[in-house]
C-alpha cells in the first residue's frame, strides 16, 4: 500500500460519515439543495445566538452542509471583523474548513489562519486555541495536497516561529506526494526546512539539501548535511572532520560529530570526546554520548561527572552506564554510596548486561553502607536481564527482618519482583513500609491479589498508603470490587490515586454519579480529566460517545485528547467517527492521530503492562536529602498511576509498559490540601 493509500483509508471511511452533505454540487442544486438551504439557514440561527455552544454547533453545521456558500460562511467568519470573534469559535471554524479543502476560498482562509491572521486584530497573545487552530490549519493544508496550499507551507517554513513549527510538523504528519511546490515556496535556507527534509527522508530533497550546505548559515549548513547524511550521502563525512576545527562555530563541531556517528565512521567517538571536554558543548555531548555509546567516552564522562559544574549528573551516569565496558563498572560501582548519585549508579548497574555489573552489585549487597540499594538493583536485575547476585534472596530476607523501615520496604519491593505471589501477604501485613513495598509490584501480582487489596483493604487505609494500593485500581478485574465511596473519597483527597478513581467513576457511569463525573470530565486537572475519559471507553450510557465528543471539541491539552480518542475509538457507536476523523486527519498531536486507530472494544488501561521498571528516587529541592512523598506517574495512554516513596525517596514500580514517563510529585507536607475535586499534587517533572 502506498504512503497516500494508506493514508486515506480508515481516517477517510469516519470522515465520510461527517461530510456526507458535502456530496451535493458546489451550488446545493440536486437532490441535497432542500437539505442545503435548510442547514444553512438553522447554522445561520444559531450563529446568531448569545450562547457559545449554539454557535458552535452553527459553525460544525455549515461544515456538514459543506456547499460553496456554507464554506462562503465559515470564510468569512474567520475574517477580521468576521463572527468567529472567540478563539472557540475560531478553532471550530478552522476544524470544519479542513474538510473542505478541495475549496480554493477554505485554503486561502486555512493559509491566513497558519499566517496568525486571526478575526480579531486586537489579540496581544495567542491563546492554546488559536494555537491548536493554526496547527489544525497547517494540517489541513498539507493533506489537501494542492499546490497553493503546498507554497503557503514552504513560505511558512521561511522563518522561525509558530507558523514555521506548525508547517513542519504538518508536512511530516502528511508527507506531499509533490514536493515542488514547498521547495519553490522556501526559497530562503532554514533550519526548519533542514528538518522537514530530514523528518521525511526523501530523496527528492538531495539537492536541496547539499545547496543548503553550501551556501547556509551554520545552523542551517549544520542541519542539512545531517539530513544528507541521513539519506545515505555519506560525503558528508570527510566534510565534517574539516567542521571538527577548534575555531569552527560549536553548531558545526557538533554536527560534525553527530554526522560521524551516524556513519560510523572512524574517530566519532573522539569527536563526542573532545565535545565532552570543552564546556560550551559539553550538555548536547552528553546527549550525544548517550546516543553513540561507547567504553572509550567512560574517561571523559567521569571527568565530568567528577567536576559536577555541568549539571546533568544523572545523565552522565546514565551514559556512562550505556557505553559498558570495566572502567564504566568501577566508576557506577564507586558511586553508590554517593549521596546524591547513588540511585542514578544502582539503575545503571542493574541495567548494565555482563557479569561483571552482576558482581559489582553482588560485592555491594555485602557493604552495610549500599547493601538496600543494590538490593534494589539488584533485583531490578533480575527483573529486566533474569540475572541476579547469587547472594540476592540472603540479602533481602536480611533486610525484611531489619527494624530500619526503609530496609524492610526495599526488601518487600525485592522479594516482591522475585516471587510476585508474596505480594499479597505483604499488603495484608499491617507493617507499612512493607505494605508500600510490596505494592509498587502490584502490576505483576495475580489478579485475585488486586481484587483483595481493592475489596479488604484500599477502603480502610489512610494516607501514602492508601495512594500506594490505589494501584491495584488499574487491574480490570480489580476496580469493579472497589466501593463508589472510596472512589469518591480518594478523589476528594486530591492525591495520586484520584485519577485511578475516576477511571473506575468512568467505568461505571451510573446515574447517581453523573454529575460527579460530568465535574471531573470538566477538571483543571488534566490527569483527571484523561482518566475519567478513558473510563468512559467501557460505560454502557448511550450517550457517552456524545460526552466524549463535547470533551473533545475544546480540550486544549493533547495527553487529554489523546485519552478522549482512545475512549472514543474503543467504543461502537457509529457517531464516534466524527470525532475519529477529525483527530486522525487533524488533529496536530501525532498520539492522538494515533490513538484514532484503536480497535473498537480495547482495554484503556491495555497500554499500562509490561516489562518495564520505573525507578523514581526522590529528594528534596536543594537538599538532595530523600524525600517522603506520593507519585502521580503517567504512562503512556494518559493513565496515571500512584505510588508513595519508601522511608528513604525510593519508589521502584514494576511491570510497565516501555515509553516516557510524566511525573508529578507531592510533598508530605503539601498533601491533603485539595482546593478541588482531583487537585492537590501539582509539581511535574519529565522523565524516561
Amino acid at each position: 500500500m502506498t504512503r497516500s493509500a494508506s493514508r486515506a483509508a480508515a481516517p477517510l471511511a469516519a470522515l465520510a460519515l461527517w461530510v456526507h452533505a458535502a456530496s451535493a454540487s458546489a451550488d446545493g442544486s440536486g437532490a441535497t439543495s432542500l437539505r442545503a438551504r435548510f442547514g444553512i439557514g438553522a447554522a445561520e440561527a444559531l450563529g446568531g445566538s448569545d450562547s457559545l455552544d449554539e454557535r458552535l454547533r452553527g459553525l460544525e453545521r455549515l461544515g456538514a452542509v459543506g456547499t460553496a456558500r456554507a464554506v462562503l460562511r465559515l470564510v468569512r467568519a474567520l475574517e477580521p471583523g468576521g463572527s468567529a470573534k472567540a478563539p472557540e469559535e475560531r478553532l471550530v471554524a478552522v476544524r470544519q474548513l479542513a474538510l473542505h479543502t478541495e475549496d480554493p476560498n477554505a485554503r486561502r482562509a486555512l493559509a491566513r489562519v497558519l499566517a496568525g491572521h486571526f478575526a480579531s486584530s486586537s489579540v496581544e497573545t495567542v491563546s492554546a486555541l488559536d494555537e491548536l487552530a493554526e496547527r489544525t490549519a497547517a494540517l489541513a493544508l498539507s493533506r489537501s495536497e494542492q499546490p497553493d496550499a503546498l507554497t503557503a507551507l514552504g513560505k511558512a517554513l521561511e522563518s522561525p516561529g509558530r507558523a514555521a513549527a506548525a508547517a513542519e510538523a504538518a508536512l511530516v504528519a502528511h508527507p506531499p506526494r509533490d514536493l515542488a511546490p514547498v521547495l519553490e515556496a522556501a526559497s530562503l535556507p532554514s533550519v526548519s526546512l533542514a528538518l522537514v527534509l530530514d523528518d521525511l527522508a526523501d530523496q527528492r530533497g538531495f539537492d536541496t539539501l547539499r545547496n543548503m550546505v553550501r551556501v547556509g548559515t551554520p545552523d542551517v549548513r549544520a542541519a542539512a548535511a545531517v539530513a544528507l547524511t541521513r539519506l545515505g550521502d555519506f560525503e558528508t563525512v570527510e566534510l565534517s572532520r574539516h567542521w571538527l576545527a577548534p575555531n569552527e562555530p560549536s553548531v558545526l563541531r557538533v554536527a560534525a560529530a553527530r554526522i560521524l556517528a551516524i556513519a560510523h565512521a572512524e574517530g566519532h567517538s573522539r569527536a563526542i570526546a573532545a565535545l565532552l571536554d570543552d564546556p560550551s558543548t559539553a550538555v548536547v555531548a552528553i546527549e550525544l554520548a548517550l546516543a553513540a555509546p561507547d567504553p572509550a567516552l567512560v574517561p571523559h564522562l567521569a571527568r565530568l561527572l567528577k567536576q559536577r559544574s555541568a549539571g546533568h549528573t544523572e545523565d552522565l551516569v546514565a551514559a556512562i552506564g550505556r557505553a559498558g565496558g570495566d572502567l564504566a563498572v568501577q566508576v557506577l560501582e564507586g558511586l553508590l554510596d554517593d549521596d546524591e548519585l547513588g540511585a542514578a549508579a544502582a539503575y545503571a548497574l542493574a541495567r548494565l548486561p555482563g557479569s561483571v555489573a552482576s558482581r559489582a552489585l553482588g560485592r555491594a549487597l555485602t557493604r552495610p553502607s549500599t547493601r538496600r540499594i543494590a538490593a534494589r538493583a539488584a533485583a531490578a536485575r533480575a527483573f529486566l536481564l533474569d540475572d541476579a547476585p547469587s547472594n540476592l534472596q540472603r540479602t533481602l530476607d536480611l533486610l525484611l527482618a531489619s527494624k530500619d523501615p526503609a530496609d524492610r520496604a526495599a526488601a518487600a519491593t525485592g522479594l516482591s519482583i522475585l516471587d510476585p505471589d508474596r505480594v499479597q501477604g505483604f499488603v495484608s501485613s499491617g507493617d507499612e513500609p512493607v505494605v508500600r513495598g510490596a505494592a509498587s509490584c502490584l502490576l505483576l501480582a495475580p489478579t485475585d491479589t488486586a481484587a483483595h487489596v481493592v475489596e479488604r483493604l484500599l477502603g480502610d487505609a489512610r494516607g501514602d498508603t492508601q495512594t500506594a494500593l490505589a494501584l491495584a485500581l488499574v487491574v480490570p478485574g480489580a476496580r469493579d470490587r472497589a466501593t463508589t465511596a472510596t472512589l469518591i473519597a480518594l478523589i476528594d483527597s486530591g492525591g495520586a490515586g484520584a485519577p485511578l478513581a475516576a477511571l473506575a467513576l468512568g467505568e461505571r457511569d451510573r446515574p447517581a454519579e453523573r454529575a460527579l463525573l460530568d465535574e471531573l470530565l470538566a477538571s483543571s486537572d488534566p490527569a483527571i480529566r484523561a482518566n475519567a475519559a478513558l473510563g468512559l471507553s467501557s460505560s454502557k450510557e448511550s450517550d457517552a460517545a456524545g460526552r466524549l465528543e463535547a470533551a473533545y471539541r475544546l480540550e486544549t491539552n493533547a495527553t487529554v485528547r489523546a485519552a478522549i480518542v482512545r475512549a472514543l475509538a474503543a467504543r461502537t457507536e457509529p457517531s464516534r467517527a466524527r470525532v475519529l476523523g477529525i483527530a486522525a486527519a487533524f488533529d496536530p498531536d501525532a498520539d492522538v492521530r494515533a490513538a484514532a486507530t484503536v480497535a473498537p472494544g480495547a482495554q484503556a488501561d491495555a497500554l499500562a503492562f509490561g516489562r518495564a521498571l520505573a525507578w523514581l528516587p526522590v529528594v528534596e529541592s536543594g537538599s538532595g536529602r530523600p524525600a517522603e512523598a506520593t507519585l502521580g506517574i503517567e504512562v503512556p495512554g494518559g493513565l496515571v498511576l500512584p505510588a508513595a516513596t519508601a522511608p528513604d525517596g525510593m519508589v521502584v514500580l514494576s511491570g510497565l509498559a516501555p515509553g516516557p514517563l510524566a511525573l508529578r510529585v507531592a510533598p508530605a507536607r503539601d498533601r491533603g490540601n485539595a482546593s478541588e475535586r482531583g487537585i492537590g499534587w501539582q509539581a511535574e517533572k519529565q522523565r524516561r
